[in-house]
Protein backbone atom coordinates (compact mmCIF):
# COMPACT_ATOMS: atom_id res chain seq x y z
CA UNK A 1 0.00 0.00 0.00
CA UNK A 2 1.44 3.57 -0.85
CA UNK A 3 2.02 6.20 1.37
CA UNK A 4 -1.11 8.19 -0.68
CA UNK A 5 -3.34 5.59 0.05
CA UNK A 6 -2.39 4.32 3.44
CA UNK A 7 -2.78 8.52 4.66
CA UNK A 8 -6.36 8.60 2.77
CA UNK A 9 -7.53 5.34 4.77
CA UNK A 10 -6.23 6.85 7.92
CA UNK A 11 -8.24 10.08 7.21
CA UNK A 12 -11.40 8.30 6.06
CA UNK A 13 -11.31 5.78 9.76
CA UNK A 14 -10.98 9.32 11.73
CA UNK A 15 -13.62 10.92 9.92
CA UNK A 16 -15.67 7.60 10.45
CA UNK A 17 -15.09 8.27 13.86
CA UNK A 18 -16.55 11.98 14.28
CA UNK A 19 -19.26 11.25 11.60
CA UNK A 20 -20.66 8.30 13.47
CA UNK A 21 -20.26 10.00 16.37
CA UNK A 22 -22.69 12.35 15.37
CA UNK A 23 -24.97 10.41 13.74
CA UNK A 24 -25.93 8.58 17.34
CA UNK A 25 -27.12 11.87 18.00
CA UNK A 26 -28.27 14.50 15.33
CA UNK A 27 -31.84 14.73 14.85
CA UNK A 28 -33.19 13.41 11.65
CA UNK A 29 -29.84 10.61 11.45
CA UNK A 30 -30.06 9.09 14.85
CA UNK A 31 -33.64 7.73 14.89
CA UNK A 32 -33.67 4.44 16.15
CA UNK A 33 -36.60 3.48 13.52
CA UNK A 34 -33.83 3.81 10.52
CA UNK A 35 -32.55 0.59 9.55
CA UNK A 36 -28.93 0.61 11.62
CA UNK A 37 -27.52 -1.14 7.83
CA UNK A 38 -28.43 2.51 6.23
CA UNK A 39 -27.03 4.18 8.86
CA UNK A 40 -23.39 2.74 8.69
CA UNK A 41 -23.80 3.06 4.62
CA UNK A 42 -24.43 6.76 4.80
CA UNK A 43 -21.66 7.23 7.44
CA UNK A 44 -18.86 5.37 5.41
CA UNK A 45 -20.31 7.58 2.42
CA UNK A 46 -19.88 10.46 3.94
CA UNK A 47 -16.63 9.60 5.48
CA UNK A 48 -14.92 8.57 2.02
CA UNK A 49 -15.87 11.82 0.67
CA UNK A 50 -14.57 13.87 3.54
CA UNK A 51 -11.73 12.01 3.86
CA UNK A 52 -10.86 12.67 0.16
CA UNK A 53 -11.20 16.21 1.05
CA UNK A 54 -9.46 16.69 4.22
CA UNK A 55 -6.29 14.95 2.61
CA UNK A 56 -6.70 17.09 -0.37
CA UNK A 57 -6.64 20.22 1.51
CA UNK A 58 -4.89 19.40 4.28
CA UNK A 59 -1.09 18.56 4.17
CA UNK A 60 -1.74 15.70 6.89
CA UNK A 61 1.03 13.06 6.81
CA UNK A 62 -1.57 11.16 8.90
CA UNK A 63 0.33 7.63 8.27
CA UNK A 64 3.16 8.81 9.69
CA UNK A 65 1.94 9.15 13.54
CA UNK A 66 2.79 7.13 15.83
CA UNK A 67 0.38 4.44 17.29
CA UNK A 68 -0.50 6.80 20.92
CA UNK A 69 -1.08 9.80 18.37
CA UNK A 70 -3.41 7.72 16.22
CA UNK A 71 -5.09 6.56 19.48
CA UNK A 72 -5.94 9.83 20.88
CA UNK A 73 -7.05 11.06 17.21
CA UNK A 74 -9.14 7.98 17.34
CA UNK A 75 -10.86 9.32 20.82
CA UNK A 76 -10.63 12.89 19.80
CA UNK A 77 -12.96 12.41 16.87
CA UNK A 78 -15.40 10.22 18.23
CA UNK A 79 -15.61 12.71 21.50
CA UNK A 80 -16.41 15.54 18.46
CA UNK A 81 -18.83 13.51 16.56
CA UNK A 82 -20.72 13.21 20.13
CA UNK A 83 -20.27 16.33 21.31
CA UNK A 84 -21.87 18.04 17.75
CA UNK A 85 -24.47 15.48 17.68
CA UNK A 86 -25.39 16.34 21.40
CA UNK A 87 -25.75 20.08 20.36
CA UNK A 88 -27.84 19.58 18.11
CA UNK A 89 -30.09 17.33 19.97
CA UNK A 90 -30.73 20.01 22.22
CA UNK A 91 -32.83 21.75 19.78
CA UNK A 92 -35.14 18.87 19.72
CA UNK A 93 -35.12 18.47 24.02
CA UNK A 94 -36.02 22.19 23.84
CA UNK A 95 -39.26 21.37 21.79
CA UNK A 96 -40.18 18.07 23.40
CA UNK A 97 -39.50 19.96 26.72
CA UNK A 98 -42.20 22.93 26.11
CA UNK A 99 -44.54 20.08 24.75
CA UNK A 100 -44.66 18.64 27.78
CA UNK A 101 -44.96 21.96 29.74
CA UNK A 102 -47.98 22.80 27.70
CA UNK A 103 -49.35 19.21 28.45
CA UNK A 104 -49.38 19.80 32.12
CA UNK A 105 -51.56 23.38 31.51
CA UNK A 106 -53.90 21.88 29.50
CA UNK A 107 -54.38 18.34 31.59
CA UNK A 108 -52.65 15.84 28.95
CA UNK A 109 -50.04 15.21 31.02
CA UNK A 110 -51.48 12.25 32.16
CA UNK A 111 -52.18 10.14 29.08
CA UNK A 112 -49.06 7.74 28.21
CA UNK A 113 -47.87 8.57 24.72
CA UNK A 114 -44.50 6.78 22.80
CA UNK A 115 -41.56 8.18 21.35
CA UNK A 116 -40.99 7.69 18.48
CA UNK A 117 -37.25 8.40 18.17
CA UNK A 118 -36.64 7.49 22.08
CA UNK A 119 -36.86 4.49 24.50
CA UNK A 120 -38.60 5.93 27.09
CA UNK A 121 -42.51 7.31 26.62
CA UNK A 122 -43.82 10.85 27.00
CA UNK A 123 -46.78 12.90 26.90
CA UNK A 124 -49.05 12.50 23.05
CA UNK A 125 -48.04 16.15 22.74
CA UNK A 126 -44.17 15.86 23.48
CA UNK A 127 -44.67 12.38 20.98
CA UNK A 128 -46.55 14.67 18.25
CA UNK A 129 -43.62 17.81 18.55
CA UNK A 130 -40.96 15.50 18.60
CA UNK A 131 -41.98 13.57 15.46
CA UNK A 132 -43.02 17.22 13.92
CA UNK A 133 -39.64 18.90 14.27
CA UNK A 134 -37.59 15.54 13.26
CA UNK A 135 -39.83 15.83 10.03
CA UNK A 136 -39.47 19.35 9.58
CA UNK A 137 -35.75 18.55 9.52
CA UNK A 138 -36.18 16.44 6.59
CA UNK A 139 -38.91 18.11 4.50
CA UNK A 140 -36.77 21.39 4.89
CA UNK A 141 -33.20 19.47 4.05
CA UNK A 142 -31.93 20.85 7.49
CA UNK A 143 -29.99 16.68 7.82
CA UNK A 144 -28.06 17.65 4.71
CA UNK A 145 -27.11 21.15 6.25
CA UNK A 146 -26.11 18.74 9.60
CA UNK A 147 -23.77 17.67 7.21
CA UNK A 148 -22.17 20.44 5.91
CA UNK A 149 -21.84 21.53 9.24
CA UNK A 150 -19.87 18.63 10.24
CA UNK A 151 -17.68 19.44 6.93
CA UNK A 152 -16.89 22.84 8.05
CA UNK A 153 -16.16 21.27 11.65
CA UNK A 154 -12.66 20.60 10.80
CA UNK A 155 -12.15 24.17 10.43
CA UNK A 156 -12.82 24.86 14.03
CA UNK A 157 -11.85 21.36 15.31
CA UNK A 158 -9.10 20.76 12.94
CA UNK A 159 -8.28 16.69 12.51
CA UNK A 160 -6.87 14.61 15.44
CA UNK A 161 -6.89 17.72 17.67
CA UNK A 162 -8.34 17.54 21.48
CA UNK A 163 -11.74 18.93 21.92
CA UNK A 164 -11.19 21.65 24.47
CA UNK A 165 -12.79 21.82 27.60
CA UNK A 166 -13.38 25.56 28.10
CA UNK A 167 -14.32 26.13 24.53
CA UNK A 168 -16.75 23.23 24.69
CA UNK A 169 -18.26 24.26 27.74
CA UNK A 170 -18.70 28.21 26.63
CA UNK A 171 -20.41 26.24 23.29
CA UNK A 172 -22.33 24.26 25.29
CA UNK A 173 -23.63 26.62 27.62
CA UNK A 174 -24.37 29.17 25.42
CA UNK A 175 -26.58 26.64 23.23
CA UNK A 176 -28.25 25.55 26.71
CA UNK A 177 -29.17 29.44 27.17
CA UNK A 178 -30.28 30.00 23.56
CA UNK A 179 -32.68 26.30 23.71
CA UNK A 180 -33.77 26.76 27.30
CA UNK A 181 -35.13 30.16 26.25
CA UNK A 182 -37.01 28.77 23.03
CA UNK A 183 -38.40 25.85 25.29
CA UNK A 184 -39.54 28.98 27.31
CA UNK A 185 -40.78 30.59 24.60
CA UNK A 186 -43.01 28.07 23.05
CA UNK A 187 -44.29 27.00 26.27
CA UNK A 188 -45.15 30.41 27.36
CA UNK A 189 -48.50 30.79 26.06
CA UNK A 190 -49.43 27.32 27.64
CA UNK A 191 -48.04 28.02 31.16
CA UNK A 192 -49.62 31.44 31.02
CA UNK A 193 -53.29 29.41 30.15
CA UNK A 194 -53.12 26.89 32.92
CA UNK A 195 -52.27 29.61 35.46
CA UNK A 196 -55.81 31.75 34.37
CA UNK A 197 -57.39 28.53 34.32
CA UNK A 198 -56.38 26.86 37.75
CA UNK A 199 -56.81 30.60 39.12
CA UNK A 200 -60.53 31.13 37.40
CA UNK A 201 -61.23 26.85 38.16
CA UNK A 202 -59.86 27.88 41.75
CA UNK A 203 -62.10 31.27 42.28
CA UNK A 204 -65.33 28.95 40.89
CA UNK A 205 -64.87 26.56 43.62
CA UNK A 206 -64.66 28.72 46.18
CA UNK A 207 -68.04 30.14 44.92
CA UNK A 208 -70.20 27.11 44.69
CA UNK A 209 -68.02 24.66 47.08
CA UNK A 210 -71.19 22.51 46.69
CA UNK A 211 -70.59 21.61 42.89
CA UNK A 212 -66.96 19.93 42.05
CA UNK A 213 -65.94 22.59 39.59
CA UNK A 214 -62.79 20.87 38.55
CA UNK A 215 -64.38 18.30 37.64
CA UNK A 216 -66.63 19.50 35.12
CA UNK A 217 -64.40 21.33 33.71
CA UNK A 218 -62.03 19.03 32.86
CA UNK A 219 -63.13 18.50 29.39
CA UNK A 220 -63.66 22.36 28.79
CA UNK A 221 -60.08 23.76 30.22
CA UNK A 222 -58.78 20.48 27.63
CA UNK A 223 -60.70 21.56 24.99
CA UNK A 224 -59.59 25.44 25.52
CA UNK A 225 -55.76 24.15 25.46
CA UNK A 226 -56.13 22.15 22.34
CA UNK A 227 -57.89 25.06 20.60
CA UNK A 228 -54.82 27.04 21.59
CA UNK A 229 -52.56 24.20 20.29
CA UNK A 230 -53.94 24.56 16.90
CA UNK A 231 -53.33 28.21 16.89
CA UNK A 232 -49.54 28.00 18.29
CA UNK A 233 -48.52 25.31 16.57
CA UNK A 234 -47.75 26.71 13.13
CA UNK A 235 -45.54 29.55 14.90
CA UNK A 236 -44.16 26.46 17.16
CA UNK A 237 -42.21 25.05 14.31
CA UNK A 238 -41.42 28.00 12.30
CA UNK A 239 -39.31 29.20 15.46
CA UNK A 240 -37.85 25.92 15.96
CA UNK A 241 -36.77 25.63 11.98
CA UNK A 242 -35.44 28.98 12.22
CA UNK A 243 -33.44 28.02 15.28
CA UNK A 244 -31.81 25.80 13.97
CA UNK A 245 -30.98 26.40 10.31
CA UNK A 246 -29.35 29.41 12.57
CA UNK A 247 -27.37 27.56 14.12
CA UNK A 248 -26.70 25.35 11.65
CA UNK A 249 -25.64 28.28 9.25
CA UNK A 250 -23.55 29.35 11.91
CA UNK A 251 -21.07 26.22 11.43
CA UNK A 252 -23.30 23.99 14.32
CA UNK A 253 -20.63 24.96 17.24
Amino acid sequence: MTAELLNWAIAVFLVFCRVGGCMMHAPGLSGQRIPMQFRLLLAVGLSVELGTLIVNERDHQLFSWSADQKLIAIIAELFAGIFIGMLARLFIVSVQFAATAAAASIGLAGIPGVQLDAEESGSPLSTLASLTAVTLIVILDLHAEMIRALADSYSMLPIGDPLSIGWASSSLSDLLSGTTMLALRLAAPFLVYGIVANVAVGLANKFSPQVTVYHSTTGIVMMTGLILLWLAIPEWFRAFSEEYRAWLLEGGL
